[in-house]
């Protein structure tokens, strides 16, 4: 048995110009109670640690030993460059009690590990603080099984873990720092550990470096599995950092967590860089499963980010975890995220998801999926995406998704989600794009590009936009349903500068199943079960535009009232078209056959709609409830070929359909504004009409109709305000012309209210009286004259004229519309391929003749 020595241990110091040590160790450890020595290597040249035989390390270490009390000593190595290789080693540790030493290197060139090992650690049954590494050097290279490590080790069957902080590694290199493995399975890289057993804080990893490649499964990880929190990652690389590749076990990654046996927190990773290149399924993670907050992830690349090929950055809480995850914010020039790379933040736990924030000068895109083949040897396909989430079982809310972009792409699939299959609220997305936003096409799952907010048991999130313009095409969507239990569906608010454009459905997608899918584009917000109310969709823009069976939906399946939708569109309002699938464009909010809840209402406001090819705006309700109300304030609407406008409902009250238009309502070709009641031929009254519009027009043949209808309930009121009423009556009943009803198929008729001057004897002027005049050459060719302008360039004409003052029932009125001189007959007839000047009025003469005709400019 060795007797326990007391006293310290002398020092080593050792100057030359090339220094090689060949299966032979430095030791200036100490076994008793004392301090151990340091070692001090100064070498002009070559330093080279490496291991030739058998069980027989080499290595330069100093250690406080098992039942030691005293402190480690230093290792200090100054060279031009520093070797080591086959399992040589530099580390400082303790197993008694006392400070593990210091790891300094400094060399004008390379360092370089090829199955090397530079560690400083808290050993097990160890009481003390473990030493800093700190290495500068030109170029730094870790290759094969090669470690830096700091670590309070856990406990073993005879003692128990470490207790004690970590020490922290800095690296300084001018040059590059390349991680590369080729032994699969087997670790390469850099760490700082807490392990199970230990009780202490994990030390800091800070590299500052010209580049950095971690490639082939190779890491830099901090994590605690004991007692005490991870240290902080921080790396600085001027020009590039990249992480590619993968072996058989390992992703190349850059990670920091709470493993499950831990009470802490995870610490930080920080990255500024130029740019950052992840690929072939590399990642940047910070996650929690014990007890503990996950660290947050801050990426500044000035020029560019990608994610691409399954990789992604990631921070959650695992099934096991009780803490919230930590925050996730880049910082870039612009973003790429594709073939199934992600940035996401979920719980799985008890606990909160963090946020994701992402800031660009240029352009964020997310495009495509990838394969992804399973441990199970299946294979899942994976969408390019930015998430937040909650995943079933977990108690915790789902993060916020915030891009500040110049441009944003969603394509191929491309998705923005903050979802929650637990309890808790889905996130919210607030997006602020300077220029253009665009979704398009579907994804490897069947999922549409775009936005999608969730939730099963709270309430989903809100849907923020501040762009210039916003297209979504081939199936690109905006989602915000609400799905079962209790809670809200999210509301979806746009403000676009100039457009929206909303068009088409996506083409057919084969699933992995064989299962071909389509999905409308459109924006959806729904209450599909439960309690609560679906949430609101509200626009503001200058132009919308909705065609090839667009969609803007709002709908309620559950106990609560549909959301409203509200578009405020400066300019115009265009729905338009049918797809292949027979889906027309369409405006609509409707509580389906399992509601209880009404329908919400659709509130327009515009200087042009113009609904056409089927484009409809509608509420309904096929429940117990009431469908909501249309309110449209326009300057002219256009109903055509056909266009509707419609709320109905199967059993409940129809809703109202408030119309206000400065100029112009036109129906052509068959369309149609209704509210009708019990179209299951069953109860509820019919809502009612209100339009306000100061000429509508309607072609008699065309059978375009406004129709008040009910069932077995009560018909609805139309009340219609305007100056002229043309080509289309009220009926007691619905003929095959254009007609205004309000019936009861078995009840009440509703009344029917028409405040607009009689027109019928200006429709009946130009057919049944004798055609003195050629009215076409009028219009063409003739203008209005007053008394007080002069008389050139006027025109007179002799006769009777064209209408009659003495027709019955019509008064003359005694006041004029000025003095009108007569108008003389044209040089020539008006004839086919002359210009028509269209009138701009309808003037009475003095003996009570009316003219439609326009003023003389001169």
């Amino acid at each position: 048995m060795q007797e326990r020595a007391f006293g310290n241990a002398g020092d080593i110091n050792i100057a030359t110009g090339i220094l090689t040590l060949n299966s032979g160790l430095l030791d200036a450890g100490i076994l008793g109670q004392g301090n151990a020595g340091n070692i001090n290597i100064n070498a002009q040249g070559a330093v080279t640690v490496t291991s030739q035989k058998d069980n027989l390390n080499s290595g330069i270490v100093s250690t406080v030993s098992t039942e030691a009390i005293g402190n480690a000593g230093n290792i200090n190595i100054k060279s031009s460059s520093l070797t080591l290789s086959n399992e040589a080693s530099l580390s400082t540790f303790i197993l008694g009690q006392g400070n593990a030493g210091n790891i300094s290197i400094q060399t004008s060139d390379a360092v370089e590990l090829t199955r090397g090992f530079i560690a400083s650690s808290i050993g097990t049954g160890g009481v003390g603080n473990g030493g800093e590494i700190n290495i500068t050097a030109g170029s730094l290279s870790l290759t094969d099984s090669s470690e830096i490590q700091s670590r309070v080790e856990g406990n073993d069957d005879r003692q128990p873990g470490g207790r004690g902080n970590a020490g922290n590694v800095n690296i300084n290199v001018q040059g590059n720092i390349s991680f590369r493995n080729s032994r699969p399975g087997e670790s390469n890289g850099i760490y700082s550990d807490v392990d199970k057993g230990a009780i202490g804080n994990g030390g800091n990893v800070t590299i500052n470096t010209n580049s950095l490649e971690i490639n082939d499964g190779s890491e830099i990880q901090g994590s605690t599995r004991g007692k005490g929190n991870s240290g902080n990652i921080i790396i600085n690389a001027r020009n590039n950092i990249s992480l590619d590749g993968r072996n058989r076990d390992f992703f190349s990654r850059i990670i920091n967590n709470v493993q499950q046996t831990a009470e802490g927190n995870a610490g930080n990773i920080q990255i500024t860089t130029g740019t950052l290149k992840a690929i072939n399924g590399a990642f940047i993670s910070s996650s929690t499963n014990g007890k503990g907050n996950a660290g947050n992830i801050s990426i500044n690349a000035f020029d560019n980010i990608t994610f691409d090929t399954n990789s992604f950055s990631i921070s959650g809480v695992g099934n096991q975890g009780v803490g919230d995850g930590g925050n996730i914010q880049i910082t870039t020039g612009s973003l790429l995220v594709t073939n199934g790379g992600t940035i996401s933040s979920f719980t799985a736990g008890v606990g909160n998801a963090g946020n994701i924030t992402i800031n660009t000068r240029d352009n964020v895109t997310f495009s495509g999926f990838a394969d992804i083949l399973k441990s199970s040897g299946g294979i899942v396909q994976s969408n390019s995406e930015v998430s937040t989430y909650g995943v079933t079982n977990a108690i915790g809310k789902a993060g916020d998704i915030r891009i500040t972009a110049s441009n944003l792409l969603l394509k191929d699939g491309g998705q923005l989600n903050a979802d929650n299959a637990g309890e808790g609220s889905g996130g919210n997305i607030f997006l602020n794009v300077g220029n253009t936003i665009n979704f398009d096409g579907i994804g490897g799952k069947g999922l549409p590009s775009g936005l999608y907010t969730t939730a099963y048991n709270g309430n989903a999130g809100n849907i923020q936009i501040e762009t210039g313009s916003l297209s979504l095409t081939n199936g690109g969507s905006v989602f915000s349903p609400f799905l079962e239990g209790k809670g809200n569906g999210g509301n979806i608010i746009i403000n676009a500068r100039d457009t929206v454009i909303i068009d088409g459905v996506s083409k057919g997608v084969t699933l992995s199943g064989g299962e071909i899918v389509d999905f409308n584009s459109g924006l959806f917000s729904s209450l599909l079960s439960g309690k609560g109310k679906a949430g609101d969709i509200k626009i503001t823009t200058g132009s919308l535009f909705l065609t090839n069976g667009a969609m803007i939906s709002g709908e309620t399946g559950g106990q609560g009232n549909g959301g409203n939708i509200t578009i405020d569109a400066r300019d115009r309002i265009l729905i338009d078209g049918v797809n292949a699938r027979g889906s027309f464009s369409n405006i609509s909010s409707t509580a389906t056959s399992t509601a209880v809840g009404n329908g919400g209402n659709i509130n327009l406001t515009t200087d042009s709609l113009y609904l056409s090819n089927g484009g409809r705006l509608s509420t309904s309700s096929f429940g117990q409830g009431k469908a909501g109300d249309i309110n449209i304030n326009s300057g002219s609407t256009t109903l055509d070929n056909p266009g509707f406008i419609a709320a109905i409902t199967y059993s409940g009250d129809g809703g109202n359909i408030n119309l206000n238009v400065d100029k112009l309502l036109l129906l052509r070709r068959g369309s149609g504004i209704s509210t009708s009641a019990g179209t299951a031929q069953s109860g509820g009254d019919s809502g009612n009409i209100n339009i306000n519009s100061r000429f509508i027009v309607a072609i008699p043949k065309e059978g375009s109709d406004i129709i008040a209808n009910a069932f077995t309930g009560t018909g609805g009121n139309v009340e219609i305000k305007s100056q002229g009423v043309f080509g289309i009556e009220a009926r007691p009943k619905p003929t095959e012309k254009s007609d205004i009803t309000a019936s009861s198929e078995q009840g009440i008729a509703g009344t029917i209210s028409i405040n607009a001057p009689d027109t019928s004897s200006i429709q009946n002027s130009f057919t049944e009286l004798f055609p003195v005049i050629d009215t076409n050459a009028l219009i063409a060719n003739s203008c209005i004259s007053r008394g007080t302008k002069r008389q050139e360039n006027s025109f007179t004409i002799t006769g009777s004229g064209a209408l009659s003052p003495n027709r019955p029932g019509v008064s003359v009125s005694t006041y004029t519309t000025g003095e009108v001189r007569g108008v003389e007959t044209t040089s020539r007839p008006w004839k086919k391929g002359d210009p028509i000047i269209e009138p701009t009025g309808l003037y009475r003469l003095n003996n009570g003749q009316l003219l439609l005709s326009r003023e003389c400019s001169n």
